[in-house]
């Protein structure tokens, strides 16, 4: 099956035996990821502005008028951080309740500090969908500044001056024009394509989905909990996604395009990043989030070591940790993955 990319990482830094710098190799992946979604949700819409379209006048598609948001857009940030972190939790919560009670799971260490297994697992998997929705926010934001596609109410926030639309050709594309609206509303309504209500609760609700039928849905004795509870997901995101047509701020193809892409982006993130379908076992549960750091044997241990093992035998590097489990008497450090790995 598919190692995640982190795994490997982690793998390397494994055989070097030095924990400094797998801290080290993690901070960078983190810090490199917030650079780039820093450049594309910022760097870039600053840089280039928000395109300025051209309209014509008798566009009906834009004529409609302004209203306030069903759901404002803090609404979403809280529908999105409640919904994935509360079915994580009962999920994780129901496997170490129902599924694991019979099974010994390993402590987690943290550098001098032990951590509960529910802990880490809540904090590794809403960390993963986390990456998801930073990366929706990310796109989103960089092509809505690019496109520039006007919202369904931009003729009514605008306010054209000098009635620029009652003279000539009603059918004429008008470039040049001045709106006497309130500015700050003139250019939101510049940013309707793609949907970003829709591309988050489409993805905040498929993600969850999947990740309740990955860890809940092979193993819960109920077949009518797991698809009602997806269901109601599904259809929660497509209400918020439909709010954003009556309420005049995106055309339909532009929620079409936002709840496509938020699907996609959640399916990747679960599937390709995340791989919530793999050890969902219970044999894999007693430990499916850490490597252990391999102690340096003492000289005496070596010295025993050396005498038991028949001549001609030579211990290669890669199997110097299995030599160290086998020794026993000291106690290793656990170094916590960012992600479950991959059998």
């Amino acid at each position: 099956m598919r190692d995640s990319v982190d795994f490997c990482y982690y793998v390397v830094i494994y055989s070097f035996e030095n924990f400094h710098k797998t801290s080290n190799r993690f901070g960078m992946s983190l810090l490199l990821f917030l650079f780039v979604t820093a450049a594309i949700s910022v760097i870039v819409p600053t840089l280039l502005g928000v395109s300025q379209r051209g309209f014509f006048c008798d566009d009906d598609s834009i004529r409609y008028e302004y209203r306030k948001d069903s759901i404002t857009a803090i609404q979403l940030m809280l529908y999105n951080l409640v919904m994935n972190a509360v079915t994580v939790l009962f999920v994780e919560y129901y496997r170490m309740q129902k599924i694991e009670a019979n099974i010994n799971n390993p402590r987690y260490r943290w550098r001098n500090s032990h951590l509960h297994a529910l802990f880490v697992r809540l904090l590794t998997y809403f960390g993963y969908s986390q990456i998801g929705f930073v990366m929706n926010v990310a796109l989103n934001i960089a092509t809505k500044h690019v496109v520039g596609r006007l919202r369904p109410h931009f003729l009514d926030v605008c306010k054209l001056a000098n009635d620029t639309c009652v003279t000539g050709d009603s059918h004429r594309y008008i470039i040049d024009y001045t709106c006497t609206g309130p500015p700050e509303l003139v250019l939101e309504a510049r940013k309707s394509f793609y949907s970003g209500h829709s591309a988050i609760s489409l993805y905040c609700a498929v993600w969850s989905a999947l990740y309740i039928q990955a860890r809940l849905g092979t193993v819960i004795n109920n077949r009518i909990v797991v698809p009602i509870t997806q269901t109601v997901m599904i259809m929660v995101g497509l209400g918020i996604s439909f709010s954003r047509i009556t309420d005049n701020k995106h055309h339909w193809s532009d929620v079409l395009v936002g709840a496509i892409i938020g699907m996609f982006i959640a399916v990747y993130t679960s599937v390709f990043w995340t791989d919530i379908f793999s050890n969902n076992t219970t044999e894999s549960e007693t430990q499916p989030l850490l490597l252990s750091t391999p102690v340096r044997p003492t000289r005496a241990q070596w010295s025993s070591e050396e005498e038991e093992r028949p001549r001609g035998v030579i211990v290669s590097p890669s199997s110097a940790s299995s030599v160290v489990s086998a020794i026993g008497g000291q106690e290793s450090d656990d170094i916590l993955l960012p992600v479950p790995t991959s059998a």
